[in-house]
């Protein structure tokens, strides 16, 4: 969801072998970009802020081509 609010787009829950919840979501389908954050309401909890943009990994390849 927006970071500034709005509703649930995408939840899910997936085992993993360390018997930790891991929690995979596909943002594929999201072309607007901006700041979101998750909310994971059986945990009372949500993640920090991130970003969806076209251009998110220019500054990694820029900075690994270096």
């Amino acid at each position: 969801m927006p970071s500034n609010g709005g509703t649930i787009t995408s939840k899910g829950n997936d085992g993993a072998p360390s018997g930790d919840d891991v929690w995979w979501v596909d943002f594929s389908s999201f072309s607007t970009p901006g700041t979101y954050r998750l909310f994971v309401p059986s945990l009372n909890g949500q993640s920090y802020d991130f970003e969806i943009r076209d251009d998110i990994y220019n500054n990694v390849v820029l900075t690994a081509l270096k």
